[in-house]
């Protein structure tokens, strides 16, 4: 059942303790509480190329993917899609209705952003209007920032 953006205003919201962890660097997916969704977003940024590609995967707390989705987008910048990620992942709770969920990512700044605990940027300022219209309605939701080992070579 798709669950959009008018349908979560007409609910009411239980409480939302949204937070931002950032976890140590590891090659190896930790599953979230039992009972709990976690959503993990990652994108493939290359400056030179007109695209960027995005995944975000749901899975339970025994790993079992429940949805994802993958695209190309086109993006003005790593951060942007980084972005966008978070934005799908959050279409997903939206769609399911799901009430505990954790949406990881490994773009700390987005993270924090989100979380207000820096000013918005021009660039995530929409994107993260729609992330936190869509999970002011759930129950219990939270943002973290994973270290993969694998991404330190990136730029």
């Amino acid at each position: 059942m798709f669950m959009g953006v008018e349908q979560l205003a007409g609910r009411t919201k239980i409480a939302n303790s949204t937070s931002s962890r950032i976890s140590q660097p590891s090659n190896t997916w930790s599953p979230p509480p039992p009972n709990t969704f976690k959503i993990n977003c990652d994108v493939s940024f290359n400056k030179d190329m007109n695209f960027v590609g995005v995944a975000v995967v749901a899975r339970n707390c025994h790993g079992d993917v429940f949805d994802g989705i993958n695209a190309k987008v086109h993006a003005s910048s790593a951060f942007v899609a980084e972005c966008l990620t978070m934005r799908i992942g959050s279409y997903l709770i939206a769609r399911h209705g799901w009430q505990y969920v954790i949406i990881e990512s490994d773009c700390k700044l987005s993270i924090e952003m989100i979380n207000r605990q820096t000013p918005d940027s021009w660039e995530g300022k929409g994107i993260f209007s729609y992330i936190r219209k869509i999970t002011e309605f759930v129950a219990n939701f939270d943002f973290a920032c994973f270290n993969f080992l694998s991404n330190q070579v990136a730029a």
